[in-house]
């Protein structure tokens, strides 16, 4: 896996835009310009893929991009899958499908239903939903409130120009971290992306910042109301410590993993929820 994530501070202005750009980018480019094209290409390179979504992590919202594909010592013709990837993954975040300098408006149509209906179905899930919603009671008038999926509302109003601003500020502006995880060495990756970034014309790079959330004087409990089978419970706790090893292993003992004493408690022992 070559995975590169972009940050960002979360805006209510800028979230939906975001959205779209990893799900514009990750499907064909300049060089693989149709859909058909370029998921041939994944096909006969062993089912390797391209992904991109972005998400959510404290103030911040990301912008994440993976290549996905079998390692070089497995490749049966001694393909060397590692640089065939990079220059593939480089090439859709730094050469996408153009048409008169912004984002070809099929495209952009089509990928905005997509990001519509996502918004839209996110109830389906309820543990997301629950989680989403409990965010915006906890971190109420802090930029972890705003919805890491965008809105409906900001969706419809992006254009093929509004979508490509929004790409060419995550290219040049937002801070970047590459990971390589895999048996190869990874010889000549950071080379090729430090190259490709230098000529996207990469420049006074966003500081972004990540602020304690102020813990709240009094506890604040919201029930919402809906058809289902089984109902889904949020607790949330904050804290004035920013040691993140010790909030996990806190989430652990006291959360809804397989481990914590609520499940083997309240689930294990007294068979009080599923």
């Amino acid at each position: 896996l070559i995975s590169v994530a972009f940050s960002t501070q979360l805006s209510e202005d800028t979230a939906t835009e975001n959205v779209i750009v990893p799900v514009l980018l990750t499907k064909c480019n300049s060089k693989l310009p149709t859909y058909k094209a370029f998921n041939n290409k994944m096909s006969r390179l062993y089912a390797s893929g391209i992904g991109g979504t972005a998400g959510r992590q404290y103030d911040l919202q990301t912008i994440s991009f993976g290549a996905y594909y079998l390692d070089d010592i497995y490749a049966l013709s001694g393909e060397k899958m590692t640089g065939i990837m990079t220059d593939i993954l480089i090439d859709c975040l730094t050469s996408p499908v153009t048409e008169n300098g912004v984002f070809s408006e099929k495209f952009v149509e089509l990928e905005k239903k997509t990001v519509i209906d996502n918004i839209e179905t996110a109830i389906n899930d309820k543990r997301s939903y629950a989680i989403e919603r409990a965010m915006k009671t906890i971190c109420k008038g802090e930029p972890a409130s705003v919805c890491s999926y965008g809105t409906v509302e900001k969706a419809k109003l992006i254009t093929p120009d509004s979508a490509y601003k929004a790409y060419r500020r995550m290219l040049e502006t937002m801070p970047c971290e590459i990971i390589c995880t895999g048996c190869s060495d990874f010889d000549g990756v950071a080379e090729k992306f430090a190259a490709a970034f230098e000529k996207a014309g990469r420049h006074d790079i966003e500081n972004t910042t990540i602020a304690l959330s102020p813990v709240k004087t009094q506890t604040e409990e919201v029930t919402e109301r809906l058809t289902v089978n089984q109902s889904k419970l949020v607790l949330g706790f904050k804290s004035h410590s920013d040691d993140d090893a010790a909030l996990v292993l806190l989430q652990k003992i006291f959360g809804g993993t397989t481990s914590s004493k609520l499940f083997r408690n309240v689930r294990e022992k007294m068979s009080l929820c599923y």
